[in-house]
């Protein structure tokens, strides 16, 4: 009744039996208004169709199960996530009794994860920017070297072009657009 999770029992029908006083922490319910009920109970009714899709087969063959995510309903109206995980017990002439189980409030702990995935997210688009700049940096500085070039001969070709020569306007405008790339 110390522990940190709330500690349960349900029997062969899936109705609450012994419910310990965490209940309070994390449900709002007192332990004595949850007996009686079963864990889809206290669950909106489209959870409890999910989670009974999930746990069917487990408890079909008697198995235990473990860290099945689950929203609750909290007495005051708010959602609560939890973590249950919980085993069956047996009477001594090997019955099936039900389950013993717990159940761990685990919303702090979902909101850091997706806090943790959306700043990786943002990391990913910022190595992907960071690496599209350098990529686009390595090109301006690929093409300015080939317009030196460019230009550089153009100058050549101006220096030994007459003034009257029709191809004069031709390199001009080579030279005029490779400063522009430049």
């Amino acid at each position: 009744e110390t522990l940190s999770d709330w500690v349960w029992e349900v029997d062969g029908n899936g109705v609450y039996t012994y419910v310990s006083p965490k209940v309070r922490d994390l449900l709002g319910y007192e332990p004595e208004e949850v007996l009686g009920k079963t864990p889809f109970d206290l669950m909106p009714p489209a959870e409890a169709h999910r989670v009974r899709e999930i746990f069917g087969p487990f408890a079909k063959r008697h198995e235990p199960f473990h860290h099945l995510e689950n929203v609750n309903r909290h007495k005051d109206g708010h959602l609560v996530v939890l973590e249950t995980s919980g085993a069956p017990f047996f009477g001594e002439d090997g019955t099936f009794r039900g389950y013993r189980g717990m159940d761990r409030e685990i919303g702090e702990r979902k909101r850091v994860e997706a806090a943790l995935r959306r700043n990786e997210e943002r990391l990913r688009l910022v190595q992907k920017y960071e690496a599209l700049g350098r990529l686009a940096g390595g090109l301006a500085h690929h093409l300015n070297n080939m317009m030196t070039v460019v230009n550089g001969y153009s100058d050549l070709l101006l220096q030994r072009t007459a003034e009257d020569d029709p191809r004069r306007r031709d390199i001009e405008r080579i030279r005029d657009a490779g400063e522009r790339a430049a």
